[in-house]
């Protein structure tokens, strides 16, 4: 279960959302990972996938 806490940004923190999105995709990137270790896959192969997956956007 993944708990995301959204707030209003602040003068202080004005790309909050920004912030959480870099975060959120670190942490599906992790996940992936770890599945890749429980399966055997490479994680160099794994991580060029990721990577091209991340120019599409």
């Amino acid at each position: 279960m993944l708990y995301v806490g959204i707030s209003p940004d602040k003068k202080s923190k004005p790309n909050s959302r920004a912030n959480l999105r870099q975060r959120i995709k670190a942490m599906a990137e992790a996940k992936v990972m770890e599945i890749a270790d429980e399966k055997g896959f490479s994680r160099s192969v794994v991580a060029e996938i990721i990577k091209q997956a991340g120019e599409v956007d």
